[in-house]
């Protein structure tokens, strides 16, 4: 099972509402399955990147860690 688009585009634009600069961005997306024995529910990791147009190039990363409902369960980004 994957996300459908109406999950994505939802989750997507959880992620431009708190990060607006990475708006229109389309993020990298990877499954992750549960690794023990425990009936954990898969999830899956979409990543955003963006680089600044600054003279020293900042690179922010948002990792969103979502389920398979496509509910946003955590949110980690670079500094």
């Amino acid at each position: 099972m994957s996300l459908t688009n109406v999950q994505l585009k939802s989750i997507s634009q959880e992620v431009y509402k708190k990060f607006p600069e990475l708006n229109g961005l389309s993020p990298e997306i990877q499954n992750r399955n549960a690794s023990n024995a425990k009936a954990i529910p898969q999830h899956y990791l979409l990543i955003f990147k963006s680089a600044s147009p600054a003279p020293k190039s900042i690179v922010r990363v948002v990792r969103v860690t979502a389920d398979t409902e496509g509910k946003v369960l955590k949110i980690s980004t670079s500094k």
